[in-house]
């Protein structure tokens, strides 16, 4: 099993099969979100691989239940899944001790800072910052960050709409305060400027996280991660269907969520520019370059809206008839679990 580590809150310490982990969470853990496994030692033990995962939900696998005892409570809504791609990837690492650390709502300053969310390891301690999970014993990183700080959820508040908001509403992509903000974040991420996120935060540079992780562990493998197309532009139509609300007082009723050919153009436009920026971001970093596991090619055309199966969870939530008071469901606008391997398939061709 290679030298022994007191876990952190999310980190397993395994077997290669992922098999033998997902059985023992029947029998539960001392600490939340935490495995230890013994097993046998192989005829010919190889070389302790240690890997931690970070950022945000795409990496923590929110909307592909179950998720890790400990990320699915009151007071932690992290969504570690059992099948996210880290555990899948785990394997393929002959991985002994994996320190899932991604969090659901992450922005970069969750790296630096406790969660920014509240989610709580116990009552009284926040999650911690997320790059204190790495140290010189690391020996594989992988991450997906940015997609909050640039917010991706006000795009879809500010994007979707119902029947009843057909006649009034106007495309948000015209909305000259809303793709200057989102460029504007685009750009900080890339460390041309400043801005914060939606709530606020300062947004750090990718390649200033690249450089840190670097800092903690010099020879661990580094891999960012790209974002998927959630939205197909290409569909017939002035509008697409992206998922639907139920009504509160009326359970059995839904209520149709739209997205305009306009917008989901975009959206993708956005989506493409923020990529292109986690792209390039290892190339201004001095010293061992860090690589990035391009999730495009392996989704495909399986966005929303588009003519095959989507990997992308719809839109879904309430509404109250009464009120008009809109909940969004956090699994929305996530990776299936086709996506999940197709993440996988992504970072396992940057590590081989």
């Amino acid at each position: 099993m290679g030298q022994h580590r007191t876990p952190a809150v999310g980190r397993t310490t395994r077997p290669a099969r992922l098999a033998t982990l997902v059985a023992a969470t029947a029998v539960g853990s001392t600490l939340a979100g935490t495995f230890v496994l013994l097993a046998a030692a192989p005829a010919q033990a190889q070389r302790p691989r240690d890997y931690v995962a970070l950022g945000d939900s795409y990496s923590s696998g929110e909307s592909v239940t179950p998720y890790l005892p400990g990320s699915d409570t009151a007071i932690n809504r992290c969504h570690r899944s059992l099948r996210a791609y880290p555990q899948q990837l785990a394997d393929s690492l002959h991985a002994t001790t994996v320190d899932h650390g991604a969090c659901s709502g992450a922005v970069t300053q969750d790296l630096y800072a406790p969660d920014h969310n509240g989610n709580r390891v116990t009552v009284d301690a926040l999650e911690p910052a997320q790059l204190s999970r790495v140290d010189r014993r690391t020996d594989v990183v992988t991450l997906t960050i940015g997609g909050n700080d640039v917010g991706f959820g006000s795009i879809l508040a500010a994007c979707l709409y119902g029947d009843r908001q057909r006649a009034t509403r106007t495309d948000c992509s015209t909305n000259a305060a809303l793709t200057g903000a989102v460029a504007a974040r685009i750009d900080a991420l890339a460390g041309r400027g400043t801005a914060t996120t939606p709530g606020g935060l300062p947004i750090t540079p990718l390649r200033q996280i690249i450089a840190d992780i670097r800092a903690r562990s010099p020879h661990a493998k580094v891999v960012l991660g790209t974002y998927p197309q959630l939205v197909s532009s290409t569909f017939a139509g002035s509008e697409c269907r992206v998922g639907g609300l139920t009504v509160r007082e009326a359970p059995t009723q839904t209520v149709p969520l739209y997205v305009s050919k306009a917008d989901a153009a975009w959206f993708a436009a956005t989506v493409n520019r923020l990529d292109q920026v986690i792209l390039d971001a290892p190339r201004s970093v001095r010293g061992r370059p860090a690589r990035v596991a391009d999730v495009r090619p392996a989704y495909g055309d399986h966005a929303l809206c588009s003519s095959t199966t989507s990997w992308i969870t719809p839109v879904k939530g309430t509404v109250s008839a009464t009120t008009g008071a809109v909940s969004i469901d956090g699994s929305s606008m996530h990776p299936t679990i086709d996506g999940q391997t197709a993440y996988a398939r992504a970072f396992r061709s940057q590590l081989r």
